[in-house]
Parts: structure tokens; C-alpha cells; sequence
């Protein structure tokens, strides 16, 4: 448990400058009063205020569908109050380290979702969605050995500049189709089109200069 508990705070020191950064300010367990009150019988990991949309914080140490199960209860309270936003972080699995893609290997690897978009778009989607998750760490290194939630990962890039808001509710319906397909919703895919645009979307972050 102590193990846990020291994971989950070096996980918050690794991301707070980000947030310091997008104007906020990181509030660790925080105590009753200090949260809305739709949110008073739960113990979030921390929460972010100074602008809006207030964030609450919850650190997942894997996924899992009790992880996904609690994450879709959570989300559920904050359908009234846009004023609060939910940010999931989830642990990298122990043991897996992770290395930054550089482009041209996202290049090969679109190529391996473009030669498959048409046969099986659920693989094409979800392989899709995983280089995009490698794109934002090479420009975000402070996503470096952490693995965001997808609604989360879309909540960075649009945050950062990275891509415009317009791309914002069409990265929110691939975030929720990849879940779906993730967890063996097989009645869900995605169009081929749907595909190809979060190609072009990956193919535009991925000629971005990474920071200094």
C-alpha cells in the first residue's frame, strides 16, 4: 500500500508543472471543504483550480474494467457541473519502459493502419489510436512513463495547441469508440473515414517539433 501511495504522488510531481504551466494550482488530498459539493462523500487524489474548468484528479494504477467501471461512475457526476472536469491518469504497466517514437517510425506504423483500415477497422482504430498516444508523448515529455486516459490525452493536445478546438467533439467519439472496441463491444466500428481523419490527425502532430 505504501508502494502505491508513493507511485501515486511521484506521478503528481511529474505532471504538476504542466498544470502550474495551464494556470493552475495542484491541491493534494484535498479536504472536504475544499471540494464541490457534489463531490463531498469522494477522496479524490488531488484537484487543480485557478481556472476554469476546475480539475479533479484520480491516479489508476492499471486499467482494468473495476478501474473502468469506477472511472465511468466518477464521470457520471460531473454530467451537471462543465464547471469540473474529470482528469484519469493511469501507471504505465511495472516493468514496460517507455521509449519515445520518433517519426519515422509513426510514419511506418500509419502506414501498417492505412493497409488495414479497409479489412479491419476496429484493429485500424485502435492501432490508430496508440501511435497517437506515442505522438503526444515525443511532444509532451512529461507524459513520458505515464499512460493518460484517451479523454484525457484529447483534454492535453487541445489544451497545449496542439491541434484546434473544432477537432475537440471528433476526438471525444473516437476516444469513447476506442474504448468500446477495447472492451469487447464488438457491435461498435468505426467508419473508414472516421479512420483515415484520425490518420491525418496523427500524420499533423506528427510533424511537430518536440520542445527543447
Amino acid at each position: 500500500m505504501a508502494s502505491a501511495v508513493l507511485n501515486e504522488q511521484a506521478m503528481l510531481d511529474s505532471l504538476e508543472a504542466r498544470w502550474a504551466s495551464e494556470g493552475y494550482q495542484l491541491i493534494r488530498e484535498p479536504k472536504r471543504e475544499q471540494l464541490p459539493a457534489f463531490l463531498r462523500g469522494f477522496q479524490p487524489d488531488a484537484i487543480a483550480v485557478g481556472r476554469a474548468p476546475s480539475l479533479v484528479i484520480e491516479v489508476m494504477r492499471s486499467r482494468s474494467p473495476s478501474a473502468d467501471t469506477k472511472v465511468r461512475q466518477l464521470q457520471s457526476l460531473f454530467a451537471d457541473h462543465p464547471e469540473w472536469r474529470l482528469e484519469v491518469i493511469y501507471a504505465s504497466p511495472e516493468g514496460v519502459p517507455m521509449t519515445i517514437a520518433t517519426n519515422q517510425e509513426v510514419r511506418v506504423a500509419l502506414d501498417e493502419v492505412r493497409r488495414v483500415t479497409d479489412v479491419a477497422p476496429r484493429a485500424a482504430l485502435l492501432m490508430a489510436w496508440s501511435i497517437l498516444e506515442a505522438i503526444c508523448r515525443r511532444l509532451e515529455p512529461n507524459l513520458m512513463a505515464r499512460s493518460l486516459s484517451p479523454r484525457s490525452l484529447i483534454d492535453v493536445v487541445i489544451s497545449t495547441g496542439r491541434l484546434p478546438q473544432t477537432e475537440f467533439q471528433f476526438l471525444r467519439q473516437m476516444a469513447d469508440m476506442r474504448n468500446a472496441v477495447a472492451h469487447g463491444l464488438l457491435d461498435r466500428e468505426p467508419s473508414r473515414a472516421e479512420v483515415q481523419r484520425l490518420i491525418q490527425i496523427s500524420d499533423t502532430l506528427n510533424g511537430e517539433p518536440r520542445p527543447v
